[in-house]
């Protein structure tokens, strides 16, 4: 039966070359490369490497012993170990281990004093809470509310075109006649209205306001003036459908010409 190459079990081995394994491998020689020190007995993580060079260290659950072995003398640089010999006998030569005592009578019943309080106790479980209290007083009204916004504002400009030539009008002559189609507001005495001619009014003239055929205000143009006055008691709304109204003087005046008017309104 021939040999079956790996690829043919797993084809995404094809093109593989198997390891040579006629020469016997051999185990990796320790050298600086390959182990931080050539003397050290026992490998160990750098950092838990001490000096000597040759240290031995047994590690165990609860113990950790440590003893250094001696230095073979084949890799001692020349004239170290006198050196260290000779140091040994300047300082007095190495100390002497301590010699074994004596077995002592047993010790009479201690009278230390009172040792420090123990900590305090943990804390005990909360009471029950207490029964419902009588209900409070009412509290004080707050403050009013700021003022709402101001509604979208709006002038109403209007413009008489004269019936007879230059300008000049007719007898009640309707100057505009309209349905609004949003709750408006015009207020009291007009502020910031205008009413201007171009031609002055030979007499008195007054023009008139309506909402829904009642009139509310007035606008007069003094004899030989061409700015005329509003006159408004009162504020005047009107809603969405109202019909608004600017009716000229039963006798038109015979030189007020190009009249223009502007209304200030208020949406809302």
């Amino acid at each position: 039966m021939a040999n079956l190459k790996l690829s043919d079990y797993y084809p995404e081995f094809e093109g593989w070359e198997a390891v040579d394994t006629s020469t016997a491998q051999k185990p990796q020689i320790p050298d600086p490369q390959t182990q931080q020190s050539p003397y050290l007995r026992a490998p160990l993580p750098l950092a838990l490497q001490l000096q000597p060079d040759t240290l031995k260290q047994y590690n165990r659950p609860g113990l950790s012993t440590f003893r250094t072995a001696p230095i073979p003398a084949e890799n001692v640089p020349g004239g170290l170990l006198s050196t260290i010999a000779n140091a040994i006998n300047a300082a007095g030569g190495l100390p002497g281990s301590n010699g074994s005592g004596g077995i002592g009578a047993p010790g009479g019943p201690g009278t230390g004093s009172q040792g420090p309080s123990g900590p305090p106790g943990s804390s005990g479980n909360p009471g029950t809470g207490g029964g419902t209290g009588p209900g409070g007083t009412g509290g004080t009204g707050g403050a009013p509310g700021a003022p709402g916004a101001a509604g979208s504002q709006f002038d109403l400009l209007i413009f008489m075109a004269g019936a007879i030539s230059g300008g000049i009008g007719v007898a009640n002559q309707v100057v505009v006649y309209f349905n609004f189609t949003r709750n408006s507001s015009f207020a009291i005495n007009a502020p910031y209205a205008q009413a201007i001619a171009q031609v002055g009014a030979a007499a008195s003239t007054t023009f008139t306001l309506f909402r829904n055929g009642s009139s509310w205000g007035t606008i007069n143009f003094p004899a030989g003036g061409s700015v005329g006055t509003y006159t408004q008691p009162s504020s005047q709304s009107y809603f969405a459908g109202d019909t608004f109204s600017l009716i000229g003087p039963p006798t038109a005046d015979v030189t007020l010409a190009n009249v223009g008017f502007t209304i200030p309104g208020v949406v809302f």
